[in-house]
């Protein structure tokens, strides 16, 4: 059986957060790539080899061939369980990886000080679980929103810690667990038909609030690497699947969901795109497609080649950054860091074009989601996303973590909690800007493969 690895980024949250997002990371305000690995030992090899070598020094400009090999599984769909638990034994990383070639950077090779702060925020953030297992109150796209980026962060620090987020040794495993249930509890299955349909069951997996949320759920569902976990959830409408279909469903979802322009938007079907929520859903599928989280869930090759287009579109190439809906917008750096994911996704890196375009804008207006008690700390995990997808560690002469980490320890409450920051709302009680936060102080997102 044939997996295609397509790897993505995402970006935005907001009614503020998870509606209108416009002026995201503005001034006021506020990867990885495609790569396909055969199932057994060549995958194995390939995909270790990946993610222990810094390679393609020279990356070529042109438009990246996104269509090569990118079939549909033909195996029979009752041998694709254990097709899948098989690649990913294969292709599993030993959690001692080094930062360059792993997912996820080692605990103990972050500052201590940032560690500190990560520590006593993730205490904070654990005790802002309610009883049916959401963070927040509205119960609707901000307790959603902020209960899967909480449960990313803490399958982040499992694995970070060489754990499993699903071990009985995991001190936050029930925490994971009653998470995920309130976001199975709130997803959907759509029909679904055709060459999106990658896996043949007639489905498709969302929610119904917009793809900001569902892109979340998707992310939530992929980091903690449990393929071969089983949906707990009674009543839920995917109670009893493996984890690894129900990614899969939403993958093929946001395939189909896709707009013309090549990017998505709040609601699917929609007849346009901006580079917020697109941002959002294209790291929902990068955790979903990623080899390091092992759940190789298929995507149609019409979703890169239509996300090419798209990031050419909303560039600005007389700045570098980032629009909206299209480089006519104007840039801003919150979704100047999501243009570097997208372009992570599609193997454009540090040498190319517009990544090196990207990268001089930032630098030029590095100061701006900085600024502020609190700081913006949604377009300061967007562009973290960006530069760890693309692997790089200075823009210009900034030292971005190091920097980053300074300002989160300065800014971090007595409790362990953050301010609540632009683009969260007084319903998630912090646990969004915490989670924001904390997902920065742990370099949380795909690494670079190419």
């Amino acid at each position: 059986m044939k997996y295609n690895v397509l790897l993505t980024a995402v970006g935005s949250v907001g009614l503020v957060f998870l509606g209108a997002c416009n002026g995201c990371g503005e001034e006021s305000s506020s990867t990885w790539h495609p790569t396909k690995q055969d199932a057994g030992a060549d995958a194995a090899d390939a995909t270790v080899a990946d993610a222990t070598t810094d390679k393609d020094a020279s990356l070529d400009t042109s438009k990246p061939d996104v269509a090569a090999d990118q079939s549909a599984p033909d195996a029979p769909a009752d041998s694709a369980a254990d097709a899948i638990e098989a690649q990913a034994e294969a292709a599993a990383v030993d959690a001692d990886f080094s930062y360059d070639g792993g997912p996820l950077t080692p605990w103990e090779k972050l500052p201590t000080k940032c560690t500190a702060a990560a520590e006593k925020g993730v205490v904070w953030l654990a005790a802002q679980q309610k009883a049916n297992g959401a963070w927040g109150t509205d119960m609707g796209m901000y307790s959603m929103a902020a209960t899967g980026l909480a449960v990313v962060k803490l399958e982040t620090y499992a694995l970070e810690h060489g754990k499993s987020p699903f071990s009985p040794n995991f001190q936050y495993k029930s925490n994971v667990e009653a998470g995920l249930s309130f976001l199975f509890q709130n997803v959907q299955t759509a029909p679904m038909s055709g060459p999106n349909d990658t896996n043949s069951d007639g489905l498709g997996v969302t929610t119904a609030l917009t793809n900001y949320v569902s892109s979340i759920v998707l992310m939530a569902v992929a980091a903690g690497q449990g393929f071969n976990q089983t949906v707990n959830s009674p009543g839920s409408p995917v109670h009893g699947w493996k984890f690894q279909q129900v990614a899969q469903d939403m993958t093929d979802y946001f395939a189909q969901c896709q707009a013309p322009q090549g990017g998505w938007r709040y609601s699917c079907p929609s007849g346009d795109a901006d580079n917020s929520v697109s941002q959002y859903v294209s790291l929902g599928i990068e955790y979903a497609v990623h080899p390091d989280y092992q759940f190789f869930c298929n995507l149609p090759a019409s979703v890169s080649t239509g996300l090419w287009t798209w990031v050419g579109a909303v560039q600005d190439m007389n700045s570098g950054g980032s629009g909206y809906t299209s480089a006519a917008d104007g840039p801003n750096p919150y979704r100047t860091g999501a243009l570097l994911q997208e372009l992570a996704f599609l193997k454009q890196g540090p040498g190319t074009v517009q990544v090196d375009a990207a990268l001089n804008y930032l630098n030029g207006a590095w100061a701006q989601p900085m600024s502020g008690n609190p700081a913006d700390y949604m377009a300061m995990w967007s562009i973290m996303k960006g530069l760890v997808g693309q692997g790089v560690t200075m823009v210009g002469a900034h030292d971005w973590y190091q920097e980053y980490c300074d300002l989160l320890v300065s800014q971090q409450n007595v409790d362990g909690s953050w301010p609540m920051a632009q683009w969260d709302t007084q319903s998630t009680e912090g646990s969004l800007s915490a989670a924001w936060a904390l997902l920065i102080l742990e370099k949380a997102a795909p690494a670079k493969l190419y």
